[in-house]
């Protein structure tokens, strides 16, 4: 199996799939069933081993067992144990528009965070990766760090790191 064949193969499991020429990932659209709905993703492809991609991709993209309720639960504790420095009123302008970024509120809980989080995307790193290791990493948008969002870090399904999406996804 060369990567053109490797790739037909992702295509199969995915919504969409592009490519994006001379920067070595794939990017496109699948139903997740750990997240129990579509998300977006991206595949950094360096590899000798394209058939171990495909397994390493179907692995993950079939997991069956809903992961949301353990991401919720690190993002939360994060929160609470790094209280965000942008937990303060900006106030408005003289026209009345909000001049700070919208926060998270100080009783975040697993019960309300989804309410504050955003555009999901899976990250899948080929390099030194295999299907038993499934290392992994799920980024989100958050309202109260709108400039680095929020990130968990996966490996054989088990949360390993989470923190700043920057530091932890990519």
């Amino acid at each position: 199996m060369n990567m053109d064949d490797a790739k037909a193969e992702i295509a199969k499991l995915c919504k969409s799939l592009k490519e994006w020429k001379n920067d070595g990932h794939w990017e496109g659209t699948a139903f997740v069933p750990f997240w129990g709905g579509a998300m977006e993703f991206c595949i950094d492809y360096y590899t000798e081993d394209p058939p171990a991609l495909v397994n390493l991709v179907r692995t993950i993209l079939t997991y069956p067992n809903d992961l949301r309720g353990p991401i919720a639960e690190v993002i939360v504790a994060d929160y609470h144990r790094e209280p965000p420095y942008e937990l303060v009123d900006y106030g408005t302008d003289k026209d009345g528009n909000d001049r700070g970024p919208t926060v998270a509120p100080r009783d975040l809980d697993t019960s309300n965070v989804w309410s504050y989080l955003s555009e999901p995307r899976l990250l899948i790193y080929a390099w030194e990766n295999n299907a038993d290791e499934a290392r992994f990493s799920v980024g989100l948008d958050c309202t109260w760090d709108t400039d680095h969002g929020v990130g968990v870090r996966f490996k054989r399904f088990q949360i390993v790191e989470s923190g700043a999406q920057g530091d932890v996804v990519y």
